[in-house]
């Protein structure tokens, strides 16, 4: 594994090539200014000097959270169970504050070609409940698919010493990227086509074996069922669709978050491979929402 070890925002660094224990055990730096930390690139860098155009090949998938206004702790250990790697805190990282800020650091079983590190970051993000959770609530910061970011290492302010911690995941395996793009260029050009061919005709009839199969469907299921019921909704084409997936959803009324909600229909995108249909929902109504 070849990374880039940097001081603070100084351009220039060195060749990094931790052992295990060294990445995922790093020492805490207690500084009275981020800038005062170290901070890694993981990727091996020409003249390891940190420019996206340096970048020779990515190592680890690095994630941020930023800023949650509730603390997703408990949620990274049981989500990310499988994976060999850690999470920290970072230096933003302040409870009182209601400010919860992490670092997950995810090792790969090989590197990834940084022209291929955007689609792998992606379908990491998009496969994972827990990921795709955060995504869409606005927590998880989306930026660090670029292949040429930079990171703190785990760090803190002298006043908040007693908040800061590293976890790491057990017994865990190195992730195998997925660099497979599912999506095509134009996207919402695309989504349009979609809604205007679409082959099934919104009817009476058809919307209302949909709303038994909705009624099959518990709402309280895993987010990515319920996700996917809402983009098998708008597979139809539906004018109704949306009002359909939020009434649906609202049948549990302490779950139902509006801007979640708002961000997966947002992100609806008919051109991606086994994108959710109508068939979908079927399949589900069959499996009491249970797959």
């Amino acid at each position: 594994m070849h990374l880039t070890k940097v001081q603070g925002m100084n351009p220039q660094g060195t060749a990094w090539s931790p052992t295990l224990d060294e990445l995922l055990s790093p020492q805490l730096q207690v500084v009275n200014k981020k800038e005062d930390a170290s901070g890694t690139v993981y990727a091996k860098l020409a003249g390891n000097y940190r420019r996206n155009e340096n970048v020779i090949e990515k190592w680890c998938f690095v994630l941020d959270i930023d800023k949650s206004p509730y603390d997703v702790g408990t949620m990274l250990t049981e989500g990310l169970q499988g994976f060999q790697g850690c999470f920290h805190t970072t230096y933003s990282h302040d409870p009182k504050r209601e400010m919860y800020c992490y670092r997950v650091i995810l090792l790969t079983d090989k590197s990834v070609a940084p022209d291929d590190y955007e689609t792998a970051f992606l379908n990491l993000v998009d496969s994972n409940e827990t990921l795709s959770r955060l995504r869409d609530e606005g927590i998880l910061d989306m930026t660090a698919k670029d292949k040429g970011r930079f990171y703190y290492d785990f760090s803190c302010p002298p006043d908040r010493e007693e908040f800061a911690y590293i976890h790491k995941l057990k017994r865990g395996t190195p992730f195998i990227p997925d660099t497979q793009k599912r999506t095509t260029t134009n996207g919402d050009s695309r989504k349009a086509e979609h809604l205007l061919a679409s082959s099934n005709p919104q009817t009476p009839r058809a919307v209302s074996q949909i709303e038994y199969a909705l009624s099959q469907i518990p709402a309280d299921c895993s987010y990515i069922t319920w996700r996917n019921v809402i983009w098998g909704l708008l597979s139809s084409g539906w004018i109704c669709s949306v009002e359909l997936a939020m009434t649906w959803s609202k049948t549990e009324p302490e779950l139902y978050n509006e801007a979640v909600f708002n961000n997966v229909v947002d992100g609806y995108d008919p051109t991606r491979k086994d994108s959710p249909t109508l068939g979908t929902i079927y399949y589900l109504a069959k499996k009491g929402g249970q797959v």
